[in-house]
């Protein structure tokens, strides 16, 4: 009894001193928390991010460069064609006759309704250009979405793994103690030492994984460093009608919209390849200039399209029949995938939601401290419990990254 009481009042100012290095360090992390509010509330998400790559990236200035010479080189060949200019000199072999000099200029031209076909196509190839550029920039805005939530994946695992540090860090402080006072054994000290190791391991991979990352997305921003900090998702939660939920999702997919307009484009075609059956005409000034006199009139040419364009309107035809089963293809293949990823998706939403209600009912990490300290369960089978415990929250943590990924696939039509 004697011993014991010396004991206890030897190690009654550690205790005292470690309450307070513990009250100190609360209050630290309180401040550092709203200090950190402060500074998340003005931080980007990532629709800002996103809005900012945009803007910066070199790629998709170079496609928007691409489509603007696109809807240029639509509009070239859609006028009457250059005028013909031609001058003459004739002479004959007699010393005593002049020669005779011809001036001629001629403008051709299709029938009129070919060119008011051929504004409409240059319209729509405009449209179709700007659409394209549209679809292909939104594939790499849904790649830099991607990353953006493996930043956020990153974020939450460090705050996860910080406070698995702490709490591994105050049971090696206590399991040390307990192993000098001969509690435990060297085997079961040691164990606590490399999880230690394994969250101090896994906390600096989490780092180079996120940094990474960064440097990704500072390169599709043009080389301008992006900061993502936050650790929760948007919020967004899908419906529960499909049907009336897709119809909505098909008329924004811009993929799709591409090949509507190229089948709006082909019909346009077949319009024009009829009216190229029409007769083709040339007005013009001829002049002749002679030693006698100088003549002149007006000039006229038809020319009527017997072989020239054979065959184009019913190529042309074949071209929308091809063009509307690529479409009705692209649309079947389209709400397969949505109806999949949606499924999975819907799936992932329940499994979140099993994950909160099971980790609500076994976060019992201070009920396993006090059983541990007063010897009601022995270091294995503590370690254990906490394992399967961190194993679940990183469990979800992976489960709400597939469900953002399906998410992003989903959404990036809206």
């Amino acid at each position: 009894m004697l011993f014991t009481w010396s004991a206890r009042q030897r190690y009654v100012p550690f205790i005292k001193t470690k309450l307070e290095i513990d009250m100190k360090l609360l209050i630290t992390l309180i401040m550092v928390m709203l200090c950190s509010q402060g500074m998340y509330s003005q931080i980007p998400d990532i629709d800002a991010v996103l809005k900012n790559i945009e803007q910066n990236n070199t790629t998709i200035i170079a496609l928007r460069k691409h489509a603007d010479a696109a809807k240029m080189e639509g509009r070239t060949g859609i006028y009457m064609p250059n005028p013909e200019v031609e001058l003459n000199y004739l002479w004959s072999g007699a010393p005593d006759e002049s020669g005779v000099l011809e001036f001629n200029i001629m403008q051709g031209f299709d029938f009129p309704t070919a060119y008011s076909y051929r504004r409409d196509i240059a319209d729509s190839k405009a449209l179709q250009a700007n659409t394209q550029y549209e679809v292909e920039c939104r594939a790499i805005l849904l790649q830099a979405r991607k990353i953006c939530i493996d930043i956020i994946h990153c974020n939450a695992l460090a705050m996860e793994f910080d406070k698995r540090l702490r709490h591994v860090q105050t049971t090696v402080q206590a399991c040390r103690e307990k192993y000098e006072k001969g509690d435990i054994t060297i085997v079961e000290y040691n164990q606590q030492l490399l999880n230690l190791l394994n969250i101090r391991r896994e906390t600096e991979n989490n780092a180079i994984a996120r940094t990474e990352l960064l440097g990704e997305l500072m390169r599709m921003n043009g080389g301008k460093s992006v900061e993502l900090n936050g650790g929760e998702y948007p919020a967004y939660t899908l419906p529960n009608d499909f049907d009336s939920w897709y119809k909505s999702l098909e008329s924004g997919n811009l993929a799709l919209q591409v090949l509507s307009q190229k089948i709006e484009i082909s019909k346009q075609q077949r319009k024009l390849n009829s009216a190229m059956n029409l007769p083709k005409f040339a007005l013009g000034y001829k002049s002749e200039h002679t030693s006698v006199g100088t003549m002149q009139g007006i000039g006229s040419i038809i020319s009527i399209p017997l072989w020239e364009n054979r065959n184009a309107v019913k190529h042309a035809e074949l071209q929308i029949l091809a063009a509307q089963e690529v479409e009705n293809d692209a649309k079947l293949q389209y709400r397969s995938m949505a109806k999949i990823l949606y499924t999975k998706a819907k799936s992932l939403e329940a499994l979140i939601n099993d994950y909160h209600e099971i980790l609500k009912s076994i976060n019992n990490s201070d009920f396993l401290d006090k059983a541990l300290n007063s010897g009601h369960i022995s270091l294995i089978d503590y370690t254990h419990e906490i394992s399967l415990y961190y194993d679940a929250t990183t469990g979800l943590l992976e489960v709400e990254r597939e469900l953002q990924y399906a998410l992003a696939e989903l959404m990036q039509w809206q």
